[in-house]
């Protein structure tokens, strides 16, 4: 599960924010904030084409993991990844996107 706040510059075709994942399943618990950088495109289509705006991100940040049965773990993450916007609406849209994460180990 994924909860980000996009504040856009440049005419909404940039912005930054906070990306906030957390992942949870019966062994482990995994809670990682990054800064985001996203950069939305226009089709340069009519109709209904304009209500869908492809977008590329990356980021960077920590990721916290506590492993059940093991001690808790502190790494440096990057992301990047792809995806698609669909307005529905003036102020509501719908999104598709897929995000590759890369851990560093900090403290080995």
């Amino acid at each position: 599960m994924a909860m980000e706040g996009d504040y856009f510059l440049f005419n909404n075709f940039f912005s930054i924010g906070p990306l906030i994942q957390i992942g949870v399943s019966d062994n482990l618990f995994l809670l990682g904030p990054t800064c985001n950088f996203k950069g939305v495109f226009d089709l340069p289509a009519g109709g209904f084409a304009r209500r869908v705006k492809p977008l590329v991100q990356g980021g960077v940040g920590f990721a916290y993991a506590n492993p059940k049965g093991a001690g808790d773990d502190v790494s440096f993450m990057f992301n990047m990844g792809f995806g698609v916007d669909i307005y529905l609406t003036t102020h509501f849209l719908a999104r598709k996107q897929h995000v590759v994460q890369h851990h560093a180990e900090l403290w080995r």
